[in-house]
């Protein structure tokens, strides 16, 4: 959208853009945004000075995105150099936006709490269906083992076969 607002005049290149729709291209809840159009060679012609140019820049038409440092906080930049109709070669424009990177931390937040807690939760419970499934299949021989650990080692009476899981009778009637 900015490249549309950059005109040639005479090889003077300018940004013909009002204050309140710059306003409204720079506005957002969560992020900042900054700009700037320069020349190739550095000359700033609107935007932000102090985002740099890369040393390494695609020729025009190709845009490139890459994360970097602004102010002291994390950006992503969008950089696109395009050429003007009636500027040499060299005088390439180049625009760069760079947005802080709240909302992206936010979305990478939310899917990661819409992942992992059904992961968690497809781990978890399962686990504890099991463990709780296997504790009350092995509650009635913890009662045998206590039961027998309570008696004398002289005590050969018949134990109780009511609450005795069926494949340990055999031993218990030995």
């Amino acid at each position: 959208d900015l490249a549309d607002q950059i005109t040639n005049e005479g090889g003077k290149v300018s940004l013909s853009l009002s204050k309140s729709t710059l306003k409204i291209f720079l506005s957002d809840e969560l992020d900042e945004i900054h700009y700037n159009v320069t020349r190739r060679d550095g000359t700033l012609i609107s935007g932000d000075p102090g985002l740099s140019i890369p040393h390494t820049v695609r020729e025009p038409g190709g845009s490139s995105v890459r994360n970097g440092i602004f102010n002291g906080r994390k950006v992503r930049i969008a950089m696109l150099p395009f050429l003007l109709t009636g500027l040499p070669p060299d005088q390439t424009v180049i625009i760069q936006v760079a947005e802080t990177l709240n909302k992206r931390t936010q979305l990478a937040s939310k899917i990661l709490a819409t992942m992992v807690l059904p992961q968690i939760l497809l781990f978890v419970l399962p686990g504890l269906i099991v463990w709780i499934g296997i504790g009350r299949g092995l509650a009635p021989l913890m009662r045998l083992q206590e039961e027998i650990a309570a008696r004398s080692h002289k005590d050969l009476s018949s134990l109780e076969e009511s609450n005795i899981p069926q494949e340990v009778r055999p031993i218990i009637h030995e």
